[in-house]
């Protein structure tokens, strides 16, 4: 078990809003995966990447078709892929925007590697997953290649279409006569997933008509960045679930895409427990809204998933050798 994989909330939310555009309810696909509610509430925040393949995985069935994943981001514009799409309606041109979406999402995801390789005559634009999720995978390998279609559409013809397409999954009957996939070569079970781009086409200017493109500049470092470290990447989903109470192992071990076994098993590992991790990262959340924010003492320790703030008072005495008003006193005098 390594890196515990992780998407912002924007893409999420982004795919639940065009699951509406379809008629099919993304509330009702959230419940019956037992997925959080909270996952639409900041586009700020980081979603385990379980969650969101399996999100997928659910709609393609509610859309009825093993090729909902290719079909689908014909309905979601560029522009709704919240900073990654904000990142790309900046771009000049179609190489530039490649550069920028492989950028961005290695920034702002740990679920996928992005990148390309050259040639004399073809650049290959390719990711590989980091996930090897129960649900969703499928769906995931067509969207990542319809979504890399549409965006070098953004400068080339509307209908052009890749020569070469790589896949990580095994062969989906109906894939070649998708629109993005037709005539392409389809070449299934391979170790990427990517489309093979003429390289005569980077230099083609980005239009400015793709509808839903915002072009305002956007900050992305305010969004967090998935760790590349297992322990760090799992305070992060822990901290994710902290609003709801103390966090259940098994919830966090379906949400890292784990037994509760081999999770236990991992963080031995690394010479810790789950209520260590759990500690600190109520810890670390704490020092940092005492540091960043104006929130009272009772807002943190209701935001930690503490029932008062007492017991809250007890824990960060145990952490930090003094009380929470002290240790905020300390930090706001310099």
């Amino acid at each position: 078990m390594g890196i515990v994989t992780q998407v912002p909330a924007s893409l999420f939310a982004a795919v639940t809003s065009g699951l509406e555009k379809l008629n099919i309810s993304s509330d009702r696909l959230v419940a019956r995966n037992g997925l959080p509610m909270w996952h639409h509430e900041d586009p700020r925040t980081l979603v385990p990447g379980v969650h969101y393949y399996r999100l997928y995985g659910s709609a393609a069935r509610a859309f009825g078709s093993e090729c909902f994943g290719g079909v689908f981001p014909k309905h979601l514009p560029i522009g709704s892929y919240g900073v990654v799409g904000r990142a790309i309606g900046n771009s000049v041109t179609v190489g530039d925007a490649i550069s920028t979406a492989c950028t961005i999402m290695n920034q702002v995801t740990n679920v996928a590697l992005f990148w390309t390789v050259e040639d004399v005559e073809t650049l290959w634009w390719l990711c590989r997953r980091n996930l090897d999720a129960d649900r969703g995978v499928r769906q995931i390998v067509l969207a990542n290649v319809a979504y890399m279609i549409n965006i070098v559409r953004l400068g080339a013809e509307p209908d052009w279409r890749p020569a070469a397409i790589v896949l990580e999954s095994a062969a989906i009957p109906g894939v070649a006569r998708l629109e993005p996939f037709a005539d392409a070569d389809l070449r299934w079970r391979r170790e990427t997933t990517g489309i093979a781009i003429p390289r005569s086409l980077l230099a083609r200017r980005i239009g400015s008509g793709e509808p839903g493109i915002d072009r305002a500049t956007d900050d992305s470092s305010a969004y967090p960045t998935p760790s590349d470290a297992f322990v760090a990447s799992l305070r992060q989903v822990i901290g994710s679930h902290l609003r709801l109470g103390h966090p259940r192992i098994d919830e966090i071990a379906d949400a890292a895409g784990s037994t509760v076994r081999t999770l236990q098993r991992r963080i031995a590992r690394e010479g810790l427990t789950f209520k260590r991790v759990v500690d600190q990262t109520r810890y670390l959340t704490a020092v940092e809204l005492m540091r960043d924010s104006d929130a009272s003492l009772v807002e943190i320790s209701h935001s930690l998933g503490y029932s008062g703030q007492a017991h809250f008072n007890h824990a960060f005495r145990r952490w930090a050798g003094v009380a929470p008003s002290e240790y905020r006193r300390r930090v706001r005098s310099g």
